[in-house]
């Protein structure tokens, strides 16, 4: 558990953002749908951005014409201020975790996630984590459990408080000595809620999504000319004049 007060002031406003972005799923068409939305089932759903702690992964992410108030940008600040800051505390504990048992540095990226639970009493099924390392902030969530010693135990998650989870690559990068556990969500309630996460993933994985991000920002480059090159000449010199 973390309580890191540069995050706290950003967090009612990254679960507002969150909550715009699924309730305009149906009418705004995202730019790569098919790799950021995911239903897992009738019961959770979430968003994955890759590269967020960039401006240009979020635009990559986020329609131009963003109808929510302040457009683009505005939807973008926030997303952006709060996964750079998460971005640090992440960093903070990863070499704290790293010098201590002697892992060598690697080469991190982050995906953001955000995470939709329906009004149901349900929740996730029990994983353990495929990244580095997780923050979580379960401000809306309740019912997190782990696996403890053969045991499920529920974790009572503070407000203004933020879970830093190991993953599994931390396994084999510490020889067994860092052990990712099983946790699920289990919640009793009648309404939606709401939860986000910044993941931090390595090497190879990390300079595949950037390559990805540059090729996605080419093609909205070369989209957006080829929609230049179609406008009627005359269109260009009246827009121009005025």
């Amino acid at each position: 558990m973390a309580k890191y007060g540069k995050l706290e002031w950003n967090q009612r406003n990254i679960i507002n953002a969150s909550e715009e972005i699924f309730h305009r799923l149906d009418e705004t068409h995202y730019r790569e749908p098919e790799f950021a939305y995911k239903k897992i089932d009738q019961y959770y759903e979430r968003f994955d951005i890759p590269e967020a702690t960039t401006r240009e992964g979020i635009i990559n992410f986020i329609p131009r014409r963003w109808p929510g108030r302040g457009g683009q940008d505005a939807i973008c600040n926030v997303i952006l201020a709060y996964t750079r800051t998460a971005a640090a505390l992440e960093e903070m504990v990863r070499r704290i975790v790293f010098k201590h048992y002697k892992i060598p540095e690697q080469s991190t990226g982050y995906i953001f996630r955000m995470m939709k639970y329906k009004e149901v009493n349900f929740g996730c099924s029990d994983h353990t984590n495929r990244e580095f390392f997780a923050v979580l902030d379960l401000n809306q969530v309740d019912g997190l459990e782990m696996k403890y010693d053969g045991r499920w135990r529920e974790i009572g998650v503070k407000p203004s408080t933020f879970l830093v989870m190991a993953g599994e690559p931390l396994k084999d990068w510490s020889e067994g000595k860092i052990h990712p556990l099983k946790h699920r969500v289990t919640m009793l309630g009648n309404r939606e809620r709401y939860s986000v996460g910044l993941f931090s993933y390595y090497n190879e994985q990390a300079e595949s999504s950037r390559a990805m991000v540059k090729q996605m920002s080419k093609l909205r480059i070369e989209s957006s000319k080829s929609k230049a090159k179609d406008i009627p000449k005359e269109q260009v010199e009246r827009s121009r004049r005025s």
